[in-house]
């Protein structure tokens, strides 16, 4: 399990996780997520009293590497940091989760 937590970034922290997937787990999707308050870990992030939890991106790409992945997630997080910033997108109309797409035991696959 990889992540990586950056930012802040125009007033938000990026927190992203590269999650093993395929038959084999050697491919990796990248979630991302965004929020106002510097999280603890991607996981952490939902869990501090008083805390933004955050939107969640990803849209199920797979790469080869965690790294790619993380880049990735990243990515559609700075994308949406954009069109919140230029208001082409009310804030919080771009979320989507990514739990249904988690293999069943999984960290966070039990989430909702």
């Amino acid at each position: 399990m990889t992540e990586r937590i950056s930012g802040p970034k125009s007033g938000y922290y990026i927190a992203s996780y590269a999650c093993p997937m395929g038959e084999l787990l050697q491919q990796y999707m990248g979630m991302a997520r965004i929020s106002t308050t510097r999280p603890r870990s991607y996981w952490a992030n939902d869990q501090r009293a008083g805390a933004d939890s955050g939107d969640e991106f990803c849209d199920g790409a797979l790469f080869e590497s965690a790294e790619a992945a993380l880049t990735y997630a990243e990515q559609l997080a700075l994308n949406e940091i954009a069109r919140r910033e230029s208001g082409t997108m009310p804030s919080g109309s771009g979320e989507r989760s990514c739990v249904s797409k988690l293999p069943r035991g999984a960290p966070g696959s039990e989430r909702q």
